[in-house]
């Protein structure tokens, strides 16, 4: 017995089906460089360092009597145990950010160490490291620093400053 088999012809697609594709693929491939481009823009600006404003020597000399007797309130209220060593380094940093911040007009308040670090002001990146594992550690977690050592070098950071 003998069976004919018919072949259909193969399966092919328009011109315009093809056509389409090729077109999604295309506005795809835009759209997804256009967001790389705008995420590295970005990016970049937020890397964008701050231009300073410097303060008079007259503002400079007032912020920094206040910072230094600030610190040495915390100094007081830490040999007086009004406060933990935790206390005083949060203390402490809000006195060298603020005083920054007087001092050179960029809000440094809100930064992170690794913003900072950015901001060229070595004297500051090392105080700020310095803080941040007493600052944020678990209480007694941070007993190999010393809280009137970093405000000894705290006060000298800010009597050199210019």
């Amino acid at each position: 017995m003998e069976t004919t088999v018919t072949l259909q012809a193969p399966f092919e697609y328009d011109l315009w089906v093809i056509i389409l594709g090729i077109v999604l693929i295309a506005l795809s491939l835009l759209l997804f460089v256009r967001i790389i481009i705008s995420i590295r823009k970005r990016e970049k600006k937020s890397r964008i360092i701050p231009e300073y404003k410097p303060a008079t020597p007259m503002e400079v000399y007032g912020a920094r009597d206040r910072a230094i007797s600030r610190i040495q309130r915390i100094m007081d209220d830490f040999r007086e145990k009004r406060i933990t060593k935790r206390e005083g380094y949060q203390k402490l940093s809000l006195v060298i950010r603020s005083f920054v911040h007087d001092t050179t007009g960029i809000n440094v308040e809100v930064r992170t160490l690794e913003e900072i670090k950015t901001l060229g002001m070595p004297g500051l990146n090392a105080l700020i490291e310095e803080y941040y594992m007493p600052e944020f550690a678990e209480d007694g977690k941070a007993d190999n620093t010393g809280l009137w050592a970093s405000c000894n070098k705290t006060i000298g950071v800010i009597q050199a400053w210019r």
